[in-house]
């Protein structure tokens, strides 16, 4: 790694000025570090000027002499010399011809003219030559010395100061896709003045000059996920990024970064934030991630406006229809537009927030669970109520609850005593089922606790065979025994347990898991009927469909055909 040494020294003599700081550079030598020609057409001159002070003490070495003006250029060109002491007055051609020779060349050594004719001519035109110096003979050791001192530094200085650059220019290119992204973060942020605009985007090659701007923003909800290992989701977030790339191609009108939220931010320009090719851009880059990956993706698109300055709002409206993704099932695209027509004229429900408390204070947890479970399926009917009116509702139901355990003389901390924060839980959610299931899993917690410190233990273990359910509910073989053995509880016990605190028993709590996310994949995927029910962990594709007309109606095959309809436009 290169360094700058940086050192005082003491001018000799009597003279006590403070030196100059020395600034030196990595790319120099310790000892011998710069190189000196003597160049005059006296030989005892040149013999005196080698020994008239310590060079090594300045870390210079004389590498070379020259007699002429001729013989210096051939000197110059084959040693290259960091320091040339000049003679003005020499035969076949002078030191000023040769500095006027040399000046426009690459390599242009600094350069102290010597002389032994006061004349200001001769000084004037050392000066526009760009010569450190101009020296009259006889020099004193002291006068060299400072001078020396003073050339050697400033030349330290340019070595620096080259490297420093060398080093920067080297860094940048080496984080330029990351500056490049830091640089569409701040513009579809904050506020940047015109002439510094210009002059990055310029600097990064990116054309921000149009007539219309619109912003995308493009959230993939397993890069969201907590607990994911950082190199699978980086591997992740590298794929998408490279699938959706390939989509977008090399249209100049189409810039894809990521976010510092780790979404990906489509900035869209000129003809391109036409709406109808921003909806077919973007069905084109799900479908190529579904196509590959697994994952559920949701598209928040704003407005078009005429004015770079306003792409910060574009990205507030981007983000408020991200926000409502919850009220949708898988992957889908949401308009700032759509989202906000709807929300003027949505009409608020009647929430029954005594009733809640009431059934959860007498501990009738089946008319509790019939309330949310009414309350929340009105919800889902009316996705124009907006995000905040949701998690507004969520939150009063959490504080109705934790009332009732302030009212009966307990305190939140002995009810979640690990530190859980009910309202904190509730603003990372991401779908109104996982909304309804934070509810119900605070209700359950609060329930558990009124019955004791053994129901409250048995209720963590409900929730946990929940989670268990969760994650193996494809194994066709799981069953209520399987599971009371994971809890090393027994089969008769756990039954009553899990029908006690769910109200429900644990084949149907199964089947529902099951019909659940076999609707999902219906809504999804390309799978048949039969396939479906296998993938969700049926072992009978006739009782399958059994159990999802007794939940939704509609036979397996009904449902996809009348989705598949919806999605389609056709009636």
């Amino acid at each position: 790694m290169q360094r700058l040494d940086v050192e005082r020294r003491s001018l000799s003599g009597t003279d006590r000025r403070r030196s100059p700081i020395c600034y030196r550079s990595s790319r120099t030598r310790e000892g011998s570090d710069l190189k000196l020609l003597l160049v005059d057409d006296e030989p005892l001159i040149r013999q005196n000027l080698s020994s008239a002070i310590d060079w090594r003490k300045h870390g210079i070495e004389i590498v070379g002499e020259a007699g002429d003006g001729i013989e210096a250029l051939a000197k110059i060109e084959e040693l290259r010399p960091d320091m040339v002491i000049l003679d003005v007055h020499m035969p076949r051609m002078n030191g000023i011809q040769v500095a006027e020779t040399i000046i426009d060349r690459p390599y242009k050594p600094n350069i102290l003219f010597l002389s032994g004719i006061k004349e200001f001519e001769y000084a004037r035109k050392a000066l526009l030559f760009d010569a450190e110096c101009y020296l009259l003979k006889p020099i004193r050791s002291e006068e060299l010395d400072e001078m020396v001192e003073k050339v050697k530094n400033k030349i330290w200085r340019e070595q620096y100061r080259e490297e420093i650059g060398n080093r920067m220019k080297k860094q940048i290119a080496e984080h330029f896709d990351a500056l490049r992204e830091q640089f569409l973060n701040q513009v579809i942020r904050t506020s940047i003045h015109a002439d510094v605009l210009d002059e990055k985007s310029a600097f990064f090659g990116i054309d921000l000059c149009s007539d219309a701007y619109a912003l995308v923003l493009i959230d993939v909800e397993q890069l969201q996920e907590a607990g994911r290992p950082e190199e699978e989701r980086q591997m992740l977030k590298y794929t998408v990024c490279d699938l959706a790339r390939k989509v977008i191609g090399d249209d100049p009108d189409a810039i894809l970064y990521v976010t510092y939220e780790e979404q990906l931010a489509l900035l869209v320009t000129g003809d391109r934030t036409d709406r109808g090719a921003i909806s077919d851009t973007c069905t084109r880059i799900m479908n190529a991630l579904s196509d590959v990956l697994d994952v559920r993706v949701t598209i928040g698109v704003s407005r078009r406006t005429n004015e770079i300055a306003r792409l910060p709002d574009c990205f507030k409206e981007a983000r408020e229809a991200l926000r409502h993704r919850f009220f949708q099932d898988g992957s889908c695209m949401l308009h700032i537009s759509d989202v906000q027509v709807k929300r003027e004229g949505a009409p608020d429900i009647p929430v029954p927030y005594e009733q809640l408390a009431l059934s959860l204070k007498q501990g009738n947890t089946e008319l509790l669970s019939a309330a949310l479970a009414d309350l929340f399926e009105r919800i889902r009917e009316q996705p124009a109520l907006g995000y905040e009116y949701v998690i507004t509702v969520a939150i009063r139901i959490t504080s109705s609850f934790l009332g009732v355990v302030h009212e009966l003389g307990y305190r939140q901390e002995e009810v979640f005593p690990d530190g859980c924060n009910p309202y904190s839980d509730l603003l990372g959610k991401r779908s109104i089922a996982d909304v309804q299931r934070a509810i119900e899993t605070v209700s359950a917690t609060i329930a558990a606790f009124f019955n004791g410190k053994k129901s409250h233990k048995n209720a963590k273990t409900i929730l946990k065979a929940k989670e268990y359910i969760e994650s193996h509910y494809r194994n066709s073989e799981l069953t209520l025994r399987l599971v009371s053995e994971q809890f090393h509880t027994s089969y008769t016990y756990f039954s009553h347990l899990f029908k006690q605190l769910t109200n429900e028993s644990f084949s149907d709590y199964l089947n529902r898991v099951r019909v659940g996310k076999a609707k999902e994949l219906l809504e999804s995927s390309d799978l048949r009927v039969f396939e479906v029910a296998f993938e969700v962990g049926f072992k009978d594709p006739h009782y399958f469909s059994q159990s999802f007309k007794a939940i939704y109606g509609l036979s397996p095959t009904e449902y996809k055909r009348k989705h598949s309809n919806r999605e389609s436009g056709r009636p």
